[in-house]
């Protein structure tokens, strides 16, 4: 699922469908037909609201699954809410408050301003050219996050942390990872905290900070 504000146009929603077993050989008449005879799909606009849904309905045979995602262009300022079973989620050049979750996928965000909270039960997570208050949450993947502002909170279960041009409030922790962080300015304070690895920090010295 992947997000994108523009700053003119309508917004419109793409949807792209292909065999999830490997098996490239399906033509697009046989993809067209599972995707009638074993899915539910869902678009429609409500009021300001775009709405993308697309639900497995028949679950007998794995081996007939497709891969379906949306590719949405919207305006800059609006919100979005993405819930994924187990692809990516890709937010770019959006202003207003994001959600993100996926029970298996990587999680991209690039050029946002608000408010954001992602969470995903086994990706990495990528965070490029941010200004606001971000949560960010991964149970197994890293967290990379560059030219970002703000407030950050970043936490994952096992993957390593790393933090470059970095500057506002900062709260990053892993329970057996590594943290790099290279901060250019600090806001309040910074908390690091690892429960098993090194923790490296480029920082100005002028502010309180906590490493444990």
């Amino acid at each position: 699922m992947t997000v994108v504000g523009q700053n003119s146009g309508e917004a419109r929603i793409e949807m792209y469908v292909r065999a999830n077993n490997g098996n490239d050989d399906l033509s697009e008449s046989d993809i067209k037909s599972r995707l009638e005879q074993d899915y539910s799909i869902t678009i429609s606009k409500d009021a300001s609201t775009l709405t993308a849904i697309a639900k497995r309905t028949n679950n007998d045979n794995w081996k007939n699954a497709l891969s379906v995602s949306f590719k949405v262009y919207v305006p800059s300022g609006v919100s979005s809410d993405l819930r994924t079973s187990g692809g990516n989620v890709a937010l770019a050049n959006l202003n207003g408050e994001q959600k993100g979750v996926t029970s298996g996928g990587n999680i991209n965000v690039n050029n946002l301003k608000g408010n954001v909270n992602v969470r995903t039960s086994g990706g990495n997570i990528d965070i490029e050219t941010f200004n606001g208050n971000m949560e960010a949450v991964t149970s197994g993947g890293n967290i990379g996050a560059e030219n970002a502002k703000g407030g950050l909170k970043l936490k994952t279960s096992g993957g390593n942390i790393r933090l470059a041009s970095v500057s506002g409030t900062l709260d990053a922790s892993t329970s057996g990872g590594n943290i790099g962080a290279d901060i250019s300015d600090l806001g309040e304070r910074i908390t690091l905290s690892t429960s098993g690895g090194n923790v490296n920090v480029n920082m100005p010295m002028n502010k309180e900070w906590i490493l444990t």
